[in-house]
């Protein structure tokens, strides 16, 4: 079972863990809602449902009945690891009736708890890659990745293929640590192409120049990451799916409360829903709010959050600074985006880490992980007077169903 922060803030015997978690909360609202679930090592899989078969009336008397399965597909989504230092100077360390040590730890809790808040939305690890062009490709048949679906990781995983068929212009994608390629999609002319591996939740989308490859191949495809970030929220939308809303207008869409009402739409597991935007869309919201004669929107209080947070249709709204106001559209380059998301462990979002759940009453940081955070202390720090401190978290983030998110993107913040 997972546990948000609060629920393991009160389910623990010990003061170090208590006040991590307090720390975590107080400060991010999201965090006040994300459940943990533990008993992740390297990796953790699970099965993410496609379909649920059908069902039909029959005639009367009738013997017929027709047979469909229920569907999933495998998913491995791997461990990363944050890991952050902090320095005490010795004579500070040693001071009677203070607490440096303690105060700048919750200091450094609480920058790792908004970073790990960040790259729950944001975070993306595959973001480039290579390609070993097999004789009879001319030149570069793949010129851009445009995306990587979540799990793609050749640094764990070892190398993806491309394999192409120049009767019928078919290309087909085995995504790193898969043992068979995906459906064939003719690439006819130049363009953007989405391609799946076996596993569907293995996809990439690249730019073709078609006239580059003249007879039959197979590329190796590494994949590179500039950054050792979980996949996050964004990364989990495939961007030519339908639980993305991008903008009609020329230069983007203003930000309505019929925005909010299409993410409520798309979104079809409905429980524990927030909506995600920066600030700058939180004071459009609060603009249209007052609009409608001085409304003020209704507030809830989260467990063990600091203070109320607005709600529209009663799903509560979280402030996150962090996704950008640098999305462009035509002449606009101030845009940004939109989430509605189900927290809800299994089908919905949620974090997986390093130690299990029943740790949390007894357990210790200091000398194992609690939901995958760890306080080590480090001793002295050789070429300085200080004590050193590292804060660490073991985990990654899960999505049960890629109809428990949606994002409007391309929204106007001037």
């Amino acid at each position: 079972m997972a546990l948000t922060l609060e629920q393991a803030m009160r389910a623990t015997n010990r003061d170090l863990p208590r006040g991590m978690f307090k720390s975590l909360i107080t400060y991010d609202a999201f965090f006040a809602m994300l459940a943990f679930e533990g008993g992740a090592g390297e990796s953790i899989v699970y099965n993410r449902e496609l379909s649920l078969g059908s069902a039909a009336f029959i005639a009367a008397n009738s013997g017929t009945v027709s047979e469909s399965s229920a569907t999933w597909e495998k998913v491995t989504a791997l461990t990363r690891t944050l890991a952050a230092d902090v320095d005490v100077p010795g004579l500070a360390a040693v001071l009677p009736n203070q607490n440096n040590m303690g105060v700048q730890l919750a200091a450094k809790i609480r920058q790792a708890g908004r970073t790990l808040a960040t790259k729950a939305i944001t975070g993306s690890f595959a973001d480039g890659f290579t390609i070993a062009r097999p004789v009879g490709w001319n030149g570069d048949y793949v010129d851009t990745l445009v995306y990587a679906s979540p799990f793609t990781d050749s640094t764990r995983f070892g190398v993806g293929y491309l394999r192409y068929t120049h009767a019928g212009t078919l290309l087909e994608y085995k995504a790193p640590g898969d043992d068979a390629y995906g459906t064939a999609v003719a690439c006819a002319s130049d363009g953007s192409y989405t391609l799946a591996s076996i596993n569907p939740n293995k996809r990439i989308r690249v730019t073709l120049d078609v006239s580059d490859a003249d007879e039959n191949g197979t590329a190796e495809i590494t994949f590179t990451a500039s950054t050792n970030d979980p996949d996050g929220i964004f990364k989990f939308i495939n961007p030519s799916g339908t639980q993305l809303i991008a903008s009609s207008g020329a230069d983007g869409d203003a930000f309505t409360f019929a925005t909010l009402d299409a993410l409520i739409d798309t979104v079809k597991v409905d429980t524990d829903l927030v909506f995600i935007m920066n600030g700058t869309l939180m004071r459009k919201y609060f603009a249209a709010c007052r609009a409608l004669g001085g409304a003020n929107p209704d507030h809830v209080r989260l467990p063990g959050y600091g203070s109320g947070v607005p709600t529209y249709r009663g799903i509560p709204i979280l402030r996150n600074d962090n996704i950008a106001s640098t999305e462009a559209k035509g002449a606009a380059t101030t845009l940004s985006s939109v989430v509605l998301v189900s927290m809800t462990p299994g089908p919905g979002f949620s974090a997986f880490c390093v130690g299990n759940e029943s740790d949390v009453v007894n357990g210790d940081p200091r000398t194992a992980p609690v939901l995958g955070f760890m306080v080590e202390q480090l001793g002295s720090r050789l070429t300085a007077d200080a004590k050193i401190q590292r804060v660490k978290w073991y985990g990654g983030y899960k999505l049960g169903s890629e109809l428990a998110v949606a994002r409007a993107s391309e929204l106007i913040t001037a």
